[in-house]
């Protein structure tokens, strides 16, 4: 669904927000600072298979994370 207040599928954050730093840890920021102003934009994607798409995206995560 595409209306205010719905799941998105990608959120971009402002990593420059005052909210974000000190920027030594994003996670954490994100976490314990971050009051949802710092969203700038969301995508919800229709019509892709949700599984292999969080399948692939947790194999790239694992390099960094």
């Amino acid at each position: 669904m595409i209306a205010p207040g719905a799941k998105a599928d990608i959120l971009f954050i402002d990593l420059t927000a005052p909210s974000m730093f000190p920027n030594n840890n994003c996670i954490s920021a994100l976490c314990y600072s971050a009051n949802g102003s710092e969203v700038e934009s969301v995508m919800t994607f229709a019509g892709i298979d949700r599984e292999q798409v969080l399948y692939e995206v947790g194999q790239i995560a694992k390099k960094y994370l």
